[in-house]
């Protein structure tokens, strides 16, 4: 009789009192999580077995390894059962983690499980990934992403093409941090004014003397992470030569967290000066807008007149 015993695995997600700054961007979640997708998808099509075919030499064959993989992620998803509450998350995250609370019982179970049990979890697991035609709204999900992608991308080859040289910046700039230890109203009611800080913001960038008739239109929104983190996040085109202007950023940013008393953090945002012809400098902003875009594939959150969709703040050129 063949049984197994699966450990519990270590959590998936990061301690929400533990999680860093970059969460929203946060490379062990977005790994478990493609593992977890592209799991699914060969669920779904029937290309992975449970357990290999019995055979004279080997009658009680061991469980194939990626799926005690899935086990212990399922085992945490099934305790984390909040962690997808309030945001728009990919189909196929989102079957997974509805399976793991509903079976948590028998994914917890202390004992070995005995492999029909196991093989019934998957089929199951399978069939719901059937009623909920994962693949097909999963691909639904992603062609927003992809507009992002493409959108931000064109922005950048419009300012190359038309303006030839620019200091090219990428703000992420933090608004409300786990590390901030405020009432559950209070987060809703900064999730509520960030949108008038971040307009603040950029309205003092546009007026601010040192970037007369050189700021391009500012693409910005405002995402939140797992962790429910809120930042700000632009993309900043300043026409001309090569000059710091992180300096007046930090400033004018900090003035505004000020003004709403906000701790104002500056994160080192990620910039260069590109000219048109610049191949390899394009291609590196190009991949940075690509990186950007990524955790949209696995969740995105709107609410109280938050987006994470891209809006335009008009320039001064």
């Amino acid at each position: 009789m063949n049984h197994v015993f699966v450990p519990n695995a270590q959590s998936l997600f990061v301690n929400h009192t533990q999680t860093p700054p970059t969460f929203y961007v946060n490379e062990h979640f977005m790994q478990m999580a493609c593992g977890l997708i592209d799991f699914q998808k060969k669920l779904e099509q029937d290309k992975i077995k449970v357990y290999p075919k019995p055979t004279a030499a080997c009658p009680y064959p061991a469980m194939n390894p990626i799926f005690v993989w899935a086990i212990n992620q399922m085992q945490q998803l099934s305790i984390d059962t909040n962690i997808f509450n309030g945001f728009e998350v990919n189909p196929y995250l989102n079957v997974l983690q509805k399976f793991a609370v509903e079976n948590s019982q028998l994914l917890n179970y202390p004992q070995p499980i005995h492999c029909d049990t196991l093989k019934n979890v998957f089929n199951r697991l399978r069939a719901e990934l059937y009623t909920a035609k994962a693949k097909l709204h999963a691909s639904k999900y992603l062609v927003e992403v992809q507009k992002f992608r493409n959108e931000q991308k064109s922005v950048f080859r419009r300012v190359m093409q038309t303006k030839e040289q620019a200091n090219c910046i990428f703000l992420d700039l933090p608004i409300l941090s786990c590390t901030n230890n405020f009432h559950y109203s209070i987060y809703e009611e900064i999730e509520k004014k960030s949108v008038k800080m971040v307009k603040k913001y950029l309205k003092s960038l546009h007026e601010a003397a040192q970037l007369k008739d050189i700021l391009y239109d500012i693409h910005w929104r405002i995402i939140k992470g797992l962790d429910h983190q809120l930042s700000a996040q632009a993309f900043v085109y300043i026409i001309g030569d090569d000059m710091d202007y992180l300096p007046l950023l930090k400033e004018q940013w900090e003035l505004v967290c000020l003004d709403y008393q906000l701790q104002g953090i500056f994160s080192m945002p990620k910039h260069t000066h590109c000219y048109d012809g610049q191949g390899i400098t394009q291609k590196a902003w190009l991949q940075l807008i690509e990186r950007v875009h990524e955790p949209l594939s696995f969740y995105r959150y709107k609410g109280n007149g938050i987006t994470y969709a891209w809006k335009k703040y008009t320039g001064n050129v």
